[in-house]
């Protein structure tokens, strides 16, 4: 189940990158160092997708480093999601309807990585359990076994 909701969530996660990085390449948001070209944010999107979609294959097909990674590079774009609203702060001359969609555009972003790192501990978690239970079950039946040999 935590499986699922990762890769459903880390979808939801790309998408919502790729929507907030496309808005900061109109022109509507007057950023003063320098407007992105639509060029820029296909190279982005590109490369994003890349980085969203093969952790999340390898995740699928039961390596769960690929997981790890995609929690990678949640973190990291989740850093580059706040460079948004400094940027919208700082450097945009754009209207403030304009600024305050972009800032909260941008936290709903921070907010579904938030979520999916959360859920990423929890799987991991889960995965402990289920290693740790495992374990304790072969080493009490050792035990067993040894008590019934010395009986």
């Amino acid at each position: 189940m935590l499986k699922k909701q990762l890769m459903m969530w880390g979808i939801v996660s790309w998408g919502l990158f790729t929507a907030v990085n496309l808005a900061m390449s109109l022109p509507l948001v007057r950023l003063s160092h320098g407007q992105s070209t639509m060029l820029d944010f296909w190279k982005v999107t590109a490369i994003s997708l890349v980085l969203y979609l093969l952790p999340l294959i390898w995740g699928a097909a039961g390596h769960n480093s690929g997981f790890y990674i995609l929690g990678l590079v949640i973190a990291v774009y989740t850093i580059a999601t706040a460079n948004v609203i400094i940027a919208m702060v700082t450097g945009s001359s754009a209207t403030m309807l304009v600024k305050t969609a972009m800032i909260v555009g941008a936290v709903v972003v921070i907010g579904v990585n938030l979520y999916w790192l959360i859920l990423g501990f929890r799987y991991r978690k889960t995965l402990d359990e289920k290693r740790d239970d495992a374990l304790y079950h072969k080493l009490n039946e050792r035990h067993n076994d040894k008590q019934k040999e010395v009986k």
